[in-house]
């Protein structure tokens, strides 16, 4: 369910979003944003998982969501695009609510979505409706909705290229695109 306050933020007309437009801004700021607010040290974005994701873009695979406020970017998330499955990687925001913002027109654009692997658990993604879900569970949608992909071998061999597997985890973080839909 989206607040009170974001649908405020939403119909102010404050901040512009766009789709695909900047990808490589939004990787290079979520790559140096200071984190130490949330706590976070450094980044764990490499310079080689940086262009591992910038081949899946140019393979046409990794999206980007930007958020503007006049000219500057000011928020924005990008991820991967397999069938009805969004895997997040990560997000930014240099002013209050923008990634969250970038993540709830993701949803609104993409209603077809039935997963958002959103890696991480945290109170910025909960209040959007995020909850962690047992590994297993995870699998079995990522079975059911990875199949609808028109590519997916192709889409393998871009993964296995790029070197973006990762060790195992015991649960997984998934956002349920069921928000009311308003156009941004």
């Amino acid at each position: 369910k989206i607040s009170k306050s974001m649908r405020q933020i939403m119909r102010s007309n404050r901040f512009q979003v766009t789709f695909n437009q900047s990808f490589y801004e939004v990787i290079r700021n979520c790559k140096t944003i200071n984190r130490s607010k949330q706590g976070e040290g450094g980044t764990w974005i490499t310079d080689e998982m940086q262009h591992a994701y910038i081949n899946l873009y140019n393979e046409g695979w990794a999206k980007s969501v930007e958020v503007w406020e006049g000219d500057e970017l000011v928020g924005g998330l990008y991820g991967v695009e397999v069938g009805l499955v969004f895997c997040g990687e990560s997000m930014f925001s240099k002013v209050s609510n923008t990634s969250k913002l970038a993540l709830i027109a993701l949803v609104q654009k993409n209603k077809a979505y039935q997963l958002i692997d959103c890696q991480v658990y945290n109170d910025h993604l909960a209040s959007l409706g995020a909850q962690e879900i047992p590994r297993e569970q995870f699998l079995q949608h990522l079975k059911a909705y990875f199949y609808l992909a028109k590519s997916w071998s192709m889409f393998l061999n871009a993964l296995n290229s790029s070197a973006l597997f990762s060790g195992s985890k015991k649960n997984n973080v998934a956002c349920s695109p069921t928000w009311p839909s308003k156009r941004m």
